[in-house]
C-alpha cells in the first residue's frame, strides 16, 4: 500500500483502525509505520488515539521488529497510560541501545509508569557485563547517572550520592539539598570540594549544627587557606554560634568583610573584645577604649590599645577615665607613665 494512500485513508477515516483491519494496514504493510516515524508521528492520533490495548499491541510488535525505540517519543503516559511492561521494553532497549535516550526517558517518565527496581537492576547488569559489550565513556556515565535517579526513586540515598560523587557531579548538591541528606556525606566533605569547593562551603555552613568537631577543624582549614572567600560573612557568624574562640583570630587574619555586619554580631553576644578589635579598625577607638575601660574594666589593654593607636585624643580619654579609680590611675602611671604630659 502506498503510504499516501494510507495516510490519506486514515485521515478521511477516523474510524479506521476500529474495523479491525487497522493491524493488517500498520503491521502487515511495514513499510508504513515500522520504518515510516513521520507517518507515525503524524497520524498516531488516529492510529491508536486513546485506546490502552492498541497502544500496547503495537508496543509489542515494534518491539517484535526490533525498532520499539521509534515509539519511544510518541509513548502516552497518562490517558491512556500504559501497562509498566510497555514503558519497560522501550527503557530495555534504549539501555541496550542509546543509553543517552535510556537516561533521558528516566528523568522524564514518572517513575510509576515502570518498575524501577526492575530497571535497576537490569542498568546494574549492563554495568557489570560492560566486557561483553563495551560502553563509549558517554554511554558508560549516562547509565551511572540514570542509576543515581533510579536509586533516589528507591530512596536508596546513600547508593545514589555515591554516584554523584563518583561522577563528580554538581547534581549532588542539589540532591543533598531537596532530601536533606547532608548526615550521609559529612565524612565525604574532601571529595565534595574536589566537585566545587563554594558549593561544599555553603553546604558545611547551612549544616554547621550537625558538623562533629573535627569536621569544624576541617572548616577551618578551609578559611585559613582562604578558601571560600565569598562566604567570609557566613564564617563569622558561624564562629559567633560555634567557635567563639576562632572568632578574634579569624578576624584579625581575614582582610576582607563586611565590618559592620561583624560588630552588630558580636555586639548582640556580648564579645567584647571582638568589638574593641572591629571598632578600632573600623576608625571608631574611643568607643573601643570605653568598651576596654567600662566594660571590660581592663586598663592594661586598654593602655596597650593606646599605644598600639599612638593617639593623644586617646591618652587623654585613657586619662580622664583612669582618674575615676584610684586603682586604674596608679597603674596608668606606673605602666604608661612616660605617653602622658602631666601639662595636660
Amino acid at each position: 500500500m502506498d503510504l499516501k494512500i494510507a495516510a490519506r485513508s486514515v485521515a478521511i477515516d477516523p474510524d479506521f483502525t476500529k474495523r479491525g483491519s487497522g493491524h493488517m494496514f500498520v503491521i502487515g504493510e511495514r513499510n508504513l509505520l515500522l520504518h515510516q516515524r513521520t507517518f507515525f508521528g503524524n497520524y498516531k492520533e488516529k492510529v491508536c488515539g486513546r485506546q490502552k490495548d492498541l497502544w500496547e499491541y503495537y508496543v509489542n510488535e515494534f518491539e517484535q521488529n526490533n525498532v520499539v525505540l521509534q515509539l519511544a517519543k510518541y509513548l502516552p503516559v497518562r490517558d491512556p497510560q500504559l501497562e509498566p511492561e510497555s514503558y519497560q521494553c522501550v527503557l530495555i532497549a534504549a539501555l541496550h541501545n542509546h543509553p543517552v535516550l535510556f537516561y533521558n526517558l528516566i528523568k522524564i517518565w514518572n517513575p510509576d509508569l515502570f518498575r524501577v527496581g526492575a530497571i535497576t537492576d537490569m542498568a546494574m547488569k549492563r554495568i557489570i557485563h560492560e566486557n561483553m559489550k563495551p560502553l563509549l565513556q558517554n554511554d558508560a556515565v549516562a547509565i551511572y547517572q540514570s542509576l543515581a535517579r533510579l536509586y533516589l526513586y528507591e530512596r536508596k540515598y546513600d547508593k545514589a550520592l555515591m554516584l554523584y560523587i563518583m561522577l563528580n557531579d554538581k547534581t549532588v548538591f542539589q540532591v543533598i539539598e531537596k532530601y536533606h541528606l547532608f548526615d550521609l556525606v559529612k565524612n565525604d566533605l574532601t571529595k565534595l570540594m574536589e566537585i566545587d569547593a563554594n558549593l561544599t562551603i555553603r553546604l558545611l555552613i547551612e549544616n554547621v549544627g550537625s558538623l562533629p568537631t573535627e569536621k569544624m577543624a576541617y572548616l577551618n582549614s578551609l578559611f585559613e587557606r582562604n578558601e571560600g572567600e565569598e562566604f567570609v560573612d557566613f564564617a563569622i557568624k558561624l564562629y559567633a554560634e560555634n567557635e567563639p574562640p576562632l572568632l578574634l583570630p579569624f578576624l584579625r587574619k581575614t582582610a576582607v568583610y563586611d565590618i559592620a555586619k561583624a560588630i552588630d554580631i558580636c555586639e548582640k553576644k556580648q564579645y567584647i573584645n571582638e568589638m574593641v578589635y572591629l571598632l578600632g579598625r573600623s576608625g571608631n577607638r574611643m568607643k573601643a577604649l570605653d568598651l576596654l575601660v567600662n566594660k571590660l574594666g581592663r586598663i592594661d589593654s586598654a593602655i596597650d590599645f593606646c599605644r598600639e593607636n599612638d593617639d593623644c585624643d586617646l591618652w587623654n580619654s585613657l586619662v580622664d577615665a583612669a582618674m575615676k579609680r584610684p586603682d586604674h590611675i596608679t597603674e596608668l602611671l606606673n605602666t604608661a607613665g612616660k605617653y602622658i604630659n602631666p601639662l595636660n
